[in-house]
């Protein structure tokens, strides 16, 4: 697809959310439901996007991302200029396939789901737990364990998020501008999420898919079976209103979290409680009783309003 089309595509509309600078923003903001539904709450919640990056970003962007989001911001780069002036140089010669692997992608769409679970797991983590911060460097083995689990739930909301937003990914400029906001584009499965999301309360759906990538997370390659019931049990309440047909669709469709990259689940994590003050690996971080975290004043202060997020209910 030539890159003269796609600017035609990310320049077709403007929109007050939208950041121009960042490709295929105002595309996907037009064209996506969730990505769409995720802006307005960034925004409701008072984050700002910026442009204004530091060298610590700009050379390790994990490395420093928490302190933005930290003071409620969302980085990104101006990654549209370099396309404009390359088209302008030489004007419907080049395709989407020659700058795909050089140009740099924002993965803004992930970042605003982060600030989103944040809105909602951190003042909960206060008025529940009496968390006031996540450091992990002091405190309790069990508080450190609390905070870890909420953590990899922040995570997980993302994850969910950009895995069931492909089900409106129809067409190759969608696709080309999804990829280049996002980590998780498994586009092969978009007709299976859009029959789920139509078939099943959304609601539920999505808390379901929330747990299976909880579970991917704390480096589980598989629901086992335990934990698919309480998984189910938690997401939809009566299981006993579920076909042995909705069950197999279930499993089958929570197979697509446990395919998360295996390099990010271990590697990225671990670094990143490094971050946070964690001294051990992560083996022996996540050693811990999930579902000891997962209770019930954790199910409606977290993850009722985390799904509500998604649906974009009150």
């Amino acid at each position: 697809m030539k890159i003269k089309l796609l600017l035609q595509r990310h320049f077709e509309v403007e929109l007050q959310e939208a950041l121009p600078e960042n490709w295929g923003d105002v595309y996907l903001l037009k064209h996506n439901q969730i990505y769409r539904q995720i802006r307005r709450l960034t925004l409701q919640n008072r984050f700002a996007y910026t442009s204004n990056l530091n060298e610590a970003f700009s050379a390790l962007p994990l490395g420093d991302l928490d302190s933005f989001l930290g003071k409620k911001q969302i980085p990104y780069l101006n990654n549209v200029q370099a396309i404009k002036e390359l088209e302008a140089k030489r004007p419907n010669q080049i395709e989407w396939d020659h700058i795909v692997d050089n140009l740099h992608k924002n993965h803004v769409f992930h970042e605003s789901c982060h600030a989103v679970a944040r809105s909602i797991v951190r003042p909960a983590a206060w008025s529940v737990l009496n968390i006031s911060d996540f450091s992990l460097d002091d405190g309790s083995k069990e508080s450190r364990q609390q905070k870890m689990g909420l953590i990899l739930l922040e995570e997980s909301f993302a994850n969910a998020c950009e895995l069931l937003a492909v089900a409106d990914v129809d067409d190759s400029a969608h696709k080309i501008f999804f990829e280049s906001n996002s980590y998780i584009c498994m586009f092969d499965d978009r007709v299976n999420f859009k029959k789920a999301l139509a078939e099943f309360d959304r609601g539920s759906f999505f808390k379901f898919i929330l747990l299976s990538y909880f579970h991917s997370n704390l480096l589980f390659d598989q629901f086992i079976e335990d934990d698919f019931k309480k998984s189910l049990n938690m997401s939809f309440g009566d299981v006993a209103m579920l076909s042995s047909q909705n069950l197999k669709a279930l499993r089958a469709l929570s197979k697509n979290a446990f395919a998360l990259n295996h390099r990010f689940r271990q590697v990225t994590t671990e670094f990143y409680f490094k971050l946070l003050g964690y001294p051990g690996r992560l083996n022996q971080a996540l050693d811990f009783d999930h579902w000891e975290i997962l209770d019930s004043n954790i199910q409606k202060s977290i993850l009722d309003p985390l799904s509500m997020a998604f649906t974009g209910q009150k």
